[in-house]
């Protein structure tokens, strides 16, 4: 009758966008006989899911965070399943302390050999959202060495998803470990110290590292004049002191710390932690990770001022701490504290022996 009519069907939708995108449409009559026929030649675009990231550093045999970054492009109700494929390498850990919803209310996991499946606790607007989990990684890269990230609805239904995600080289010679991030005061808009680093499993020969950057989150800035305000913990550092750079601390940016390094100088096993004031926001940002990045020497005029520098070798991701959250005890505090302590043993032993004397 000339009229135009249509035909719904359902389709599984492919990980990425096929090479060939055409789709074909042939009209037949009942004795097979070709009555017409029609072709899409654009075909459709498979659409990943925007702006996700997996923020680990590729270090060996190293526990540390797993900071997983989305962005869900539409409401997902409560009762949804965020599913994270992985290498059967990596061993994750998403019991208790272990998994930190950072933005992401989250109400428990499942851990399977190449998955973890979180349930979502409430319902949640589109927007970004963040959690992390702790990872065991292995001792080098693994052969299948791809994520994926996939969002179903309480139908069972997949909303949306990010396949085919590359995962990172592990660096074999590159032994290092994160140190917990410590803060003194989370009130909002006040003042507090970080204090965060990295241990150094084996001596790292000259030439390795060039910089040590420190990213915070979004909306935390420092309140550093110099150098000076910031303090060096532990094991001797070698500061860059002199050449290229007007100093060993690059604070220009209000957001990040980049520490230079003297690369001709090895840099031995132990702890190397560095303290300074920031001022805690009135809102949290959604993506609330410090990142602790180590970087390769510069050549040149460049400068490695982002975790996705090409100088970067390795991020340390470090979930951030909530308002108004209990203090974590820094370095000093736990040292203090241990002096109170066996002063007070002292003090007890003293009068213990006193007593003995006085009454002989």
């Amino acid at each position: 009758d000339g009229s135009s009519k249509g035909i719904k069907l359902k389709a599984h939708s492919p990980s990425a966008t096929p090479q060939q995108r055409a789709w074909m449409l042939l009209g037949s009559d009942g004795a097979g006989r070709q009555l017409g026929w029609g072709e899409d030649s654009a075909g459709i675009e498979v659409m990943q899911m925007r702006d996700v990231s997996l923020i680990f550093p590729a270090v060996p045999n190293v526990t540390a965070q797993l900071v997983v970054r989305l962005r869900l492009s539409e409401a997902v109700r409560q009762g949804s399943r965020i599913w994270l494929g992985k290498p059967q390498e990596l061993a994750v850990n998403c019991s208790g302390p272990a998994l930190r919803a950072i933005s992401l209310p989250v109400e428990g996991c499942e851990v399977e050999s190449s998955s973890v499946t979180l349930l979502v606790a409430s319902s949640l607007p589109a927007g970004e959202y963040a959690f992390a989990m702790e990872m065991l990684l292995p001792l080098a890269t693994p052969q299948v060495n791809t994520f994926a990230l996939m969002v179903y609805g309480p139908d069972g239904l997949v909303q949306d998803a990010a396949m085919s995600l590359e995962g990172r080289e592990v660096l074999a010679g590159l032994l290092l470990s994160p140190c917990e991030l410590e803060w003194t005061a989370s009130d909002a808009g006040q003042a507090s110290s970080i204090t965060l680093g990295f241990e150094v499993r084996d001596t790292l020969p000259r030439g390795v590292l060039g910089t040590v950057l420190i990213t915070f989150p979004e909306n935390f800035v420092h309140t550093l004049e110099g150098e000076s305000g910031i303090e060096v913990l532990g094991t001797s550092l070698p500061l860059l002191r002199y050449g290229s750079h007007d100093s060993w601390a690059d604070i220009r940016m209000v957001d990040r710390i980049a520490i230079h390094l003297d690369p001709d100088q090895a840099i031995a096993t132990g702890r190397y932690e560095f303290r300074f004031p920031v001022t805690v926001p009135e809102q949290l940002p959604a993506f609330n990770v410090w990142q602790v990045t180590v970087c390769r020497p510069t050549s040149g005029a460049a400068h490695c001022l982002h975790p996705d520098s090409h100088l970067a070798l390795a991020t340390f991701p470090m979930a951030g701490f909530g308002l108004s959250n209990a203090t974590a005890p820094l370095p000093g505090d736990r040292s203090s504290a241990l002096r109170g302590a066996v002063l007070e043993v002292v003090l007890w032993a003293l009068m213990a022996l006193l007593a003995y004397l006085s009454s002989r």
